[in-house]
């Protein structure tokens, strides 16, 4: 027999009323064990539903690709140097502290990742590489990074000779104007593929090459994604797919000549230009391991180096006093034609300094963020005045700002904003406060950037992408007795996975 309807009316009520009671229970225990841990963020912005005003600021600001003026602002406006911005009913902290920056990649790296969010964000790009990956993943890409360039020598500068000339010859002789970040870009691309995969994509030559085309689209679509977080889905792109499967038939025959190789136990001369595929094989001959962990090298290796010799330029060009002096410095070692030595690159101070400084005002990932793994905390950030720690929720983003933290005044001086390569000669920054390519067991990547986590400063350690910047640097100033600038149009910092010119 049915029951009466009040009767199925009040069971569900009271099933409804008993979720809803079994919900709020859950809610408080949790956070107050959370509060256990630590205060929330007092400074928050986002007050309207859903966090509307906070939406269309951040719109703005994209818009007007004013990078600097996106650090800045959370922290500004509160003085405060950790922020909870709310919208679109999401939370993300956002941290210039370095004391938290440590925390996120270092003392409480378990604590922290990529998380599930952003992993399937830039899965389709990035795979299971180095760059996407958290746990044992991570762990295994990075052993499998280290065994393989503990091998070779990063020194060994032949590999950029060639591709560095064959730019020169696409500067103009004449005096005539010139877009230096589109060469580096394609310089980049060809050097990088060639020291990747045994041979150049030769970029350079052929600048509508669609790979490289393909590449910085698929970027800019995975970098507005990772910017939405957990509503990454809502951003459709008609090219998207038609891109990655050009990155996909590119790699591809790449990868099965590795694997053929590799299982044929083909003999190698022992004199042969480094690869890092056919290293790579030496170790698993998966075809998708293979072809992750090239996309993230090349990622690396090409954008990260391309971005800061931009800079570097840009500065140049609005400062010929600098130009000059770096000038002299190349010059009175090296004469006009000498080709550089490692030792040569690492002993040349004001050359360091130039790409110090940059690496501080523009370093090529201005903003990244990590996710809470669980329950967890940040050491500063709460109570009145910002010394407590704050308790992080399971499953929320911290967003930390490098780009803004490098230009505090309290910690590099008054002159924070200016571009001074002079300022390397004074006393070294306190750790944790210069991070141009991160720190802790994530820099990146332990094959291009291997620096100490408490004194990263330029060529300490070898690495490839620091050398490449070097040797580029001084065998364009060798070439060129002037550079000029004929942009006088506002700066333009434009976000993307790394910062470049918008100008």
């Amino acid at each position: 027999m049915a029951l009466p309807p009040y009767v199925l009316a009040a069971i569900g009520t009271l099933a409804l009323a008993a979720a809803t009671l079994h919900h709020v229970l859950r809610t408080w225990a949790r956070t107050r064990a959370l509060k256990q841990l630590g205060e929330p963020p007092l400074a928050v912005f986002g007050s309207w539903p859903f966090g509307i005003d906070l939406v269309a600021r951040i719109i703005r600001i994209n818009l007007n690709n004013n990078h600097l003026e996106d650090a800045r602002a959370w922290f500004t406006e509160t003085g405060r140097h950790t922020v909870q911005l709310n919208f679109l009913g999401a939370t993300l902290i956002m941290t210039d502290e370095p004391e938290n920056t440590k925390a996120l990649l270092a003392t409480q790296f378990s604590d922290y990742g990529k998380g599930w969010i952003l992993y399937e964000t830039l899965k389709t790009f990035l795979g299971d590489g180095i760059f996407n990956t958290d746990g044992h993943a991570w762990s295994n890409s990075r052993h499998l990074a280290r065994s393989i360039f503990s091998k070779e020598r990063i020194s060994d500068l032949h590999c950029f000779e060639s591709h560095i000339q064959k730019m020169i010859k696409h500067i103009p002789a004449d005096g005539t104007s010139c877009d230096l970040q589109n060469l580096f870009f394609r310089f980049t691309l060809d050097s990088a593929t060639d020291f990747l995969l045994g041979e150049s994509i030769n970029s350079l030559d052929n600048p509508n090459v669609l790979f490289a085309k393909a590449f910085e689209h698929v970027q800019d679509v995975a970098a507005t994604r990772a910017n939405l977080g957990s509503w990454w889905r809502l951003y459709y792109s008609r090219t998207y797919g038609r891109d990655i499967k050009i990155l996909e038939d590119f790699v591809e025959p790449y990868v099965e000549r590795t694997i053929l190789s590799a299982r044929t136990d083909e003999k190698k001369e022992k004199n042969k230009d480094f690869c890092f595929l056919d290293a790579l094989a030496e170790f698993t001959t998966d075809r998708r391991v293979l072809r992750d962990q090239f996309i993230n090298m090349l990622l690396a290796a090409r954008d990260t180096t391309a971005a800061t010799l931009s800079w570097v330029f840009y500065e140049l060009a609005r400062n010929p006093l600098v130009f000059l002096t770096l000038k002299n410095e190349i010059v009175e070692r090296l004469g006009t034609d000498t080709i550089p030595t490692y030792d040569d690159i690492k002993e040349m101070k004001y050359l360091q300094n130039v790409i110090n400084e940059t690496l501080r005002c523009y370093p090529a990932v201005g903003q990244n963020v990590r996710y809470a793994l669980k329950d967890t905390t940040l050491p500063l950030g709460g109570g009145p005045d910002g010394l407590d720690r704050i308790y992080v929720r399971k499953g929320e983003p911290v967003g930390y700002s490098v780009m803004n933290m490098h230009r505090r005044s309290d910690l590099w001086g008054p002159d924070a904003d200016e571009w001074k390569p002079e300022r390397w000669y004074k006393s070294a920054p306190k750790p944790w406060t210069f991070l141009p390519f991160n720190g802790g067991p994530r820099v990146v990547s332990p094959i291009f950037f291997h620096f100490s986590a408490t004194n990263m400063f330029f060529f300490k350690n070898s690495n490839f992408a620091l050398t490449e910047m070097g040797y580029t640097i001084i065998r364009i100033l060798q070439h060129f007795s002037i550079i000029e600038n004929r942009d006088f149009s506002p700066r333009i910092m434009k976000k993307n996975i790394i910062l470049t010119s918008g100008t």
